[in-house]
């Protein structure tokens, strides 16, 4: 699948997340996790993990190296809410199977070879 086609799929899953993530955060006290701002900091997690696959799709120098980063980061996170799918703020076994299959797909074959 095609970078750009990967980073939108992304976008289009993480978005609505943030979305959710954002009020929760700005209700104010409710609970250890508003506290302690883990849920502005997920969002800001995920938006930059959308912002590092589309810069990535530019293809511009450092594509590369940061596409093997975004797809490490969605590996690890995939791998953590597989393991832990009920804790607050997992992406739950779907969302972690999902991350981890589509990290698969590496950068470096989504370009031609002249």
């Amino acid at each position: 699948m095609p970078l750009l086609g990967l980073s939108v799929l992304a976008a289009a899953l993480l978005l609505p997340e943030v979305w959710r993530l954002v009020p929760m955060q700005l209700a104010g006290p409710g609970g250890e996790h508003a506290s302690e701002n883990h849920w502005i900091l997920t969002a800001t997690l995920e938006c930059m993990l959308i912002a590092g696959g589309l810069l990535a799709a530019t293809r511009r120098p450092g594509w590369k190296a940061l596409g093997i980063i975004v797809g490490l980061a969605f590996v690890y996170l995939g791998v953590a809410s597989i393991s832990r799918p009920y804790y607050a703020g997992s992406w739950n076994l779907w969302g972690g199977a999902l991350a981890t299959e589509v990290a698969h797909e590496p950068p470096v074959h989504s370009y031609r070879v002249r």
